[in-house]
């Protein structure tokens, strides 16, 4: 029950940020906002003395903890600020997607394995999980479209549901690590392969195929909000996509240049004609000449 009215009050809160985001501020609320500030300075001070472990768990919940804020009417300006400096932090971090993609994977064989030795065909994937997929959503790395992209492939956790089931819950998300990777990523870049709702029979095999393509080479990501060009491996000048036709692009002439180009050839050509009327010229004198010549001598 208690995951239940969790799921409730974060779906609630979602459903909020969708529609504007608009708050009804009280005193109460703009004192537990002023809290929040004062404590995540404090936190970020605190990351010293943490362990790499610890470091990764407490940013993920500040990061989700002030993207929701920034998502509220009317909020500090510091929000914005601690929300930047807390995903910034996790960025710099080496292997920080590895880590969250680890821990999803973790759960999620534990699950599998809980629900195994219970005799149950499906169970709930956990907020833990939905609370890692939210973390990386903040994080707009190739390192996060790579683990995500890897993820498109991962069925585990997709349980065909009967409504005979004697173990059926209906409020049950039965969505698999690969469906959940992809609403993951068209939530984080522009232009995803599919959007709305995630078919999976349809969608997967798009995604799938969109992914070899990254992972190729071939296509590049532009993350929401970023204006450069991804590759797997880091920022890159030209934007890829294989379903568009490229075009060859010549060299630029301006039509000065262009007009010289045609002045200048049509001289050559010109200087070439008169060469050759004077060679013909100057062969013709040279015959008359010679039978003049034979002519006197006789």
């Amino acid at each position: 029950m208690t995951r239940i009215l969790t799921a409730v009050f974060f779906g609630a809160l979602s459903l909020s940020c969708a529609l504007g985001g608009k708050v009804e501020w009280t005193a109460e609320l703009r004192e537990r906002e002023t809290e929040q500030i004062e404590l995540w300075r404090k936190n970020i001070a605190l990351l010293e003395t943490m362990s790499p472990d610890e470091q990764m768990s407490f940013l993920a919940v500040g990061v989700r903890n002030m993207k929701h804020r920034t998502l509220w009417s009317d909020h500090h300006p510091e929000i914005d600020t601690l929300y930047r400096t807390i995903q910034s932090k996790i960025l710099s971090i080496p292997g920080h997607a590895i880590y969250y993609g680890n821990e999803i994977s973790r759960i999620e064989d534990h699950l599998i394995k809980e629900a195994a030795e219970r005799g149950e065909p499906t169970y709930s994937n956990g907020l833990d999980q939905m609370w890692l997929f939210q973390t990386l959503e903040e994080l707009p790395s190739p390192e996060t479209l790579r683990v995500l992209g890897e993820m498109l492939t991962d069925p585990r956790g997709r349980v065909a549901r009967r409504p005979d089931d004697p173990f059926f819950e209906p409020w049950a998300n039965q969505d698999s690590l690969s469906d959940r990777a992809a609403k993951t990523l068209s939530d984080m870049i522009e232009n995803p392969p599919t959007t709305g709702s995630y078919d999976f029979q349809h969608d997967r095999v798009i995604w799938e195929r969109w992914y070899e393509q990254v992972k190729s080479g071939r296509r590049t990501v532009r993350f929401k909000g970023d204006r450069h060009n991804y590759s797997l491996d880091g920022p890159v000048r030209e934007a890829k996509n294989p379903d568009v036709q490229r075009v060859v692009k010549r060299d630029v002439v301006s039509p000065a240049a262009e007009v010289g180009q045609t002045e200048s050839g049509t001289s050559r050509v010109l200087v070439t004609i008169i060469a050759g009327l004077l060679a013909i010229v100057a062969a013709v004198w040279l015959v008359m000449k010679s039978r003049r010549q034979t002519g006197n001598a006789s």
